[in-house]
């Protein structure tokens, strides 16, 4: 317990600590008398460009680490003894943002101080963990260079997980800057995960008053208003609990470009041609954000080539921004070609394929999208049912009144105009035009920051208009909805959460064993993919020492191919779906949570065992698997569906047998069902939606191995019949399956 708290204290502290001398020297004065806040994402962005640099190079993170850490330290020292620090401007503001963060953090792993009490990571349903667990694991001993050069290994699934970020999107920056701490705190990166996340998104809170403050001015009531729109807004908490890491790390760095920009763009450029430390600096971040989160550029980009046409038509020094815009671009290229022109093609690609299901749940059936006054947190589409048209229509005027009277007391109106053309203009393309709430829902969580900014500046002017208890209720009363959306939620996470919990963990005992060599079968190998998550952990935990056939390159239905004495992991207790019921020999390894085994699958080694091969009574059955073949779905409590029009079966008999009995229903009428004995037809009956018993005559079969085959007419989905939300296409349910 006490870890999970000093952990996200001490991870803040170095941050600071090791970005103060940087940002001394490197941010612009303009900037620097708001540092404070901007030095943690110094730090962040300076760890991730170099890390990655000298991964390039060959140098794993355990052996650049230190390297990078001298250098931000020396700075550091240099800094204090020739240079005079930034005093903060605003203490008493400093303070509350301290106490916002803290909170917003512990807010954000509560399921760890309340439930697991351990160090872990947690989802609430999305499987995007694993490559923001197992990318910074491999980097720590690996290079970015090893990943490019080495041959994927077929009996090592988890090894895909990294090759997907490094190798496909470039997203560096994530695992670059996780496998830093690693060593620090000494962890592998399940335990650091959430608890950095968390850090990371209450790290972007003080930029976003930031961007009010140079819009605006300062404001004790904005800054609360701003910390609760944003820390407690159900959108975003939704994507930090989905564990969609990289765009927890877009808000930040994309939050530093804005406020770059806002100085930058402020006036017109004195001198055109020139480089400055606006150019460099925003050309650095822009190479940073194409090697963290390259799906989000788009919406940095893109405003600055409208602002360019904005000034073009208004004839106010287009050719000047154009040059400013070039020298920009030039950094970025120059620190980090490979990574822009790459996120540039991804983009192309995913421009015309907006996508669909991503790793989260349908929110809500009716009316899933968004509406102003859902967006900004006040009323969350995960966790209520839609707000009547007119209620909701009427709330929504009221927000984009807000924000339009934000925008009209902003400064720098080109530049926000800019923005918010591009911002508008991807909302309304994913929404009422593509009709894609998936990606809508992601755009509306790339745009809310600014969104809030405008809409807190609204909020403030608005309510000097107000008389002063009318206001104050107004105000209170929205927070307090923020409020209430976004503990409605952390009370879902609570709930619903899914973690690497103490029996995953477990599997490094097996891990570091070093009696066992041969490749491990894990059980969803033989029974099909029902859980990835678990999957995942488990390829993860007996990574690299196992090898192991899963789903990923083992087929269920070719399950029968297994030789005797091959190792199957398997599960003791029920966490999502039983443990598969299968025939071993002998257990080589087992805890508290699994088993290791040696299964007995072929036809001569069924022959000896002692258990009558002859009858599946599913409410009681303890070797099933080991004899149904392929057309077979989940193993249930007391029954078994078949989810293809044809499934097998082998069953063994030591006598002759002269019939077979089967208790079976189907889903739905009509269904035909004819079974075959040996590839010969038995027989064949119309199946009603109610368990019945059918007896089959089978003449005079003699003992031995017999394979049964069942065809069927028809398949239904669940879905399909009534409110069920299972998708499965089922044909028949069997409770009893006998030769006799």
């Amino acid at each position: 317990m006490i870890p999970i708290i000093i952990i996200p204290i001490v991870t803040i502290a170095l941050l600071f600590f090791l970005g103060i001398g940087v940002t001394t020297i490197v941010v612009p004065k303009k900037i620097r008398v708001h540092s404070i806040w901007i030095i943690p994402w110094v730090t962040i962005t300076l760890i991730i460009f170099f890390l990655t640099l000298l991964s390039l190079l060959g140098l794993p993170v355990k052996q650049s680490m230190p390297i990078v850490t001298f250098f931000l330290l020396a700075i550091d020292v240099y800094v204090w003894i020739k240079k005079k620090l930034q005093r903060p401007a605003h203490i008493v503001q400093d303070i509350i943002l301290t106490v916002f963060i803290i909170g917003t953090v512990f807010f954000n792993i509560s399921p760890l101080l309340k439930t697991e009490k351990q160090l872990t990571t947690l989802s609430l349903g999305n499987n995007d963990a694993i490559v923001y667990v197992m990318s910074p694991d491999y980097l720590l001993n690996h290079s970015i260079l090893d990943n490019f050069t080495k041959k994927p290994n077929t009996l090592k699934p988890a090894e895909a997980s990294v090759t997907g970020l490094i190798q496909s999107s470039y997203r560096f920056g994530p695992p670059m800057i996780t496998a830093f701490f690693l060593p620090l705190f000494d962890l592998k990166a399940y335990q650091f995960f959430t608890i950095f996340q968390a850090v990371i998104f209450a790290l972007s809170i003080p930029l976003v008053y930031l961007v009010l403050k140079v819009l605006y001015k300062p404001s004790t009531l904005g800054l609360v208003i701003i910390s609760i729109l944003i820390g407690f807004n159900a959108n975003l908490l939704y994507i930090i609990y989905h564990d969609f890491f990289g765009q927890v790390l877009f808000w930040g760095i994309s939050l530093c470009l804005l406020i770059y920009f806002l100085f930058y763009f402020e006036t017109e450029p004195k001198n055109s041609k020139s480089f400055t430390y606006f150019d460099a600096g925003i050309g650095f971040l822009i190479s940073i954000l194409f090697l963290s989160y390259h799906e989000g550029a788009i919406f940095v980009l893109a405003p600055l080539v409208i602002l360019l046409g904005i000034r073009f038509i208004l004839k106010k020094n287009s050719l000047k921004y154009w040059f400013s815009l070039t020298r920009i671009g030039m950094i970025s290229i120059i620190l980090m070609p490979f990574a822009i022109a790459n996120g540039m093609v991804l983009g192309l690609e995913q421009a015309g394929n907006t996508g669909g299901p991503i790793g989260w749940q349908l929110f809500r059936s009716n009316i899933p999208y968004a509406n102003p006054f859902e967006m900004l947190g006040f009323y969350s589409i995960h966790s209520f049912d839609p707000l009547p048209s007119v209620v909701a229509a009427t709330l929504s005027s009221l927000v984009v009144l807000l924000i339009m009277i934000g925008f009209y007391h902003s400064k720098n109106k080109l530049l926000m105009l800019s923005l918010v053309i591009i911002y508008l203009g991807f909302l309304i393309w994913t929404g009422p035009i593509d009709q894609n709430f998936f990606t809508y829902n992601r755009v509306v969580t790339y745009t809310l920051p600014l969104f809030i900014v405008l809409f807190a500046i609204g909020l403030l002017e608005a309510g000097k208009k107000m008389p002063r208890q009318l206001g104050g209720y107004v105000i209170v009363a929205l927070l307090a909805l923020t409020l209430y959306s976004g503990i409605q939620l952390n009370k879902r996470y609570l709930r619903e959460f899914i973690s690497i919990d103490r029996s995953l963990i477990s599997l490094q005992e097996l891990h570091d064993s070093s009696i066992i060599q041969q490749p491990i079968y894990t059980e969803q190998a033989l029974t099909g993919l029902t859980s990835l998550w678990r999957q995942m952990w488990i390829e993860y935990f007996l990574y690299p020492n196992k090898s192991l056939y899963s789903p990923f390159n083992f087929q269920a239905s070719h399950k029968t191919k297994i030789k005797d004495g091959s190792l199957i992991l398997l599960s003791k207790t029920s966490i999502v779906y039983p443990p598969p019921s299968i025939l071993y020999t002998d257990t080589m390894w087992e805890n508290q949570y699994f088993k290791l085994v040696t299964i007995c699958n072929s036809d001569q080694c069924l022959l000896r065992r002692k258990e009558n091969l002859s009858l599946i009574k599913f409410k009681d059955s303890s070797y099933e698997d080991s004899l149904l073949i392929d057309g077979w779905s989940l193993k249930e409590k007391d029954h078994r569906w078949t989810d293809h029009k044809t499934a097998t079966i082998r069953f063994i008999t030591q006598t002759d047998t002269q019939q077979m009995i089967v208790e079976v229903e189907s889903l739905k009428q009509p269904q035909m069902m004819k079974v075959f004995i040996n590839n010969k037809l038995a027989g064949q009956a119309s199946l009603t939606d109610i368990p019945e018993k059918y007896t089959f005559p089978l003449g005079q079969l003699p003992g031995g191995i017999h394979k049964i085959r069942f065809e069927f007419s028809h398949t239904y989905k669940p879905t399909d019949i009534s409110k069920s939300d299972d998708t499965r296409d089922l044909a028949a349910d069997f409770t009893l399956i006998q030769l006799k």
